[in-house]
């Protein structure tokens, strides 16, 4: 643990100097490029536009609620879209920020790109779904009744119906919750099939390369001076074969060039580095008074693992945006720990398995000693690749990468 009084020191205003200007210059970027330039064409943006124009499909909910909006209102589409992705973007933080200030831990870790300091862009659907997330675990956290477990059940699908990959990161401790209540079993296990039945529809409803096209026609309307269809879109996806997009995202995720073979170990030795940050920083470096202790670290550990496996379809065949899928087992991770009560975040998990878990932490804290300077370096030069195994640019990604990068931009102007 850093020292009491570490807040006064120059580290700290050091540290918070540079994740805050970090924070500042992607933030900049991020409006420069998709606000002032109007930025309405690349994979991010067009995934929320998937709506139902062109007929029921997968991920339709959210474009054809903003589809209606804009219409009926006579709204710019685009900004529209803008708008929720920001203020979706606002208040994870703010949930976070929050929940950092009830644990006494340290802020800086909200600024990592595996939370808040994002690493592909916050024009995507990412940080509603974790709102989403952090919505159900607030509600699951009240005194469980058959109700909220409804309003669970109905919001749970509502989120899964803009994007099933929801089921893989958002739902498994809602879910586990669910089922832990076993006086409520005679409510909990038919609202969980129904859960699984709106999943198993959109596996059905996966769309064609027709609805793709029949939606950018429709977005066309509403949004002057749309880009023409092209690859850049991620409406194409609608349309694939889903054995051969299964086979194409196993590919990429382990044979990577021009690491072939060696992608794998590098994918573990990735996961490791960010498992060892996520599950010793806020522990390590918090502020006076935290209650945060070995309990909680090996909790959170083994949640971090059992998020992992939950994820393993979507690291191997269902997807390959890795630094999408660290943030969303980062988050769901974080805001678990944040948002329920003590005693039920450390009772969360079999005592055995947290145990077992335990143990491994302990190994590796007597191999590689989880100390603040450490934590702080890894903190400042982290970074996760979206799809590749590239390690400039995931310098990049981090706070000191994006940093330096700006700072170079502007030389070379």
């Amino acid at each position: 643990m850093l020292k009491a009084n570490y807040k006064s020191g120059a580290m700290y205003w050091i540290v918070s100097t540079v994740l805050v200007l970090s924070l500042a210059v992607k933030l900049g970027h991020s409006l420069l490029v998709n606000v002032v330039d109007e930025r309405y064409y690349d994979w991010g943006f067009s995934d929320i536009l998937v709506n139902y124009e062109g007929g029921f499909v997968r991920r339709g909910l959210l474009g054809e609620i903003l589809f209606g909006i804009s219409r009926v209102l006579h709204l710019d589409a685009g900004q529209l879209v803008m708008g929720l992705c920001y203020a979706s973007y606002a208040a994870v933080f703010a949930v976070m920020l929050r929940g950092v200030r009830r644990l006494r831990a340290s802020w800086w870790i909200l600024l990592s790109p595996l939370l808040c300091g994002y690493t592909v862009d916050i024009v995507r659907k990412d940080y509603l779904l974790i709102l989403a997330a952090a919505a159900l675990l607030y509600i699951i956290s009240r005194h469980p009744n058959p109700a909220r477990y409804l309003a669970i059940t109905l919001l749970s699908i509502v989120v899964i119906m803009c994007h099933e990959a929801f089921i893989f990161w958002g739902m498994p401790v809602v879910a586990w919750l669910m089922l832990k209540d076993v006086g409520n079993r005679k409510y909990t296990v038919p609202f969980l099939l129904l859960i699984l039945a709106s999943v198993a529809v959109m596996s059905i409803f996966h769309g064609t390369e027709e609805i793709a096209h029949r939606i950018y026609s429709s977005w066309c309307e509403v949004i002057p001076g749309f880009a023409p269809y092209s690859e850049q879109y991620s409406l194409q996806a609608i349309g694939y074969d889903a054995v051969w997009a299964m086979k194409i995202h196993f590919h990429n995720s382990f044979n990577v060039e021009p690491f072939g073979l060696w992608t794998f170990p590098l994918h573990l030795l990735n996961y490791c580095v960010i498992f060892y940050l996520f599950t010793r920083f806020p522990f390590v470096i918090k502020r006076k008074g935290s209650q945060l202790g070995d309990k909680h670290r090996d909790t959170l550990s083994a949640l971090f693992i059992v998020l992992s496996i939950t994820n393993i379809p979507m690291f191997t065949l269902l997807f390959f945006d890795y630094a999408r899928l660290y943030q969303y087992i980062c988050a769901e991770s974080m805001l678990t720990m944040m948002i329920l009560p003590a005693g039920r975040f450390l009772t969360l998990l079999p005592e055995r398995f947290v145990g077992l878990v335990s143990r491994i932490n302990c190994r590796i804290d007597r191999l590689i000693p989880p100390k603040p300077a450490l934590l702080i370096i890894l903190l400042l030069v982290v970074g996760v690749e979206t799809t590749t195994l590239n390690y400039g640019r995931a310098f990049e990604m981090s706070p000191i990468g994006s940093l330096w990068r700006a700072i170079t931009t502007l030389i070379s102007l």
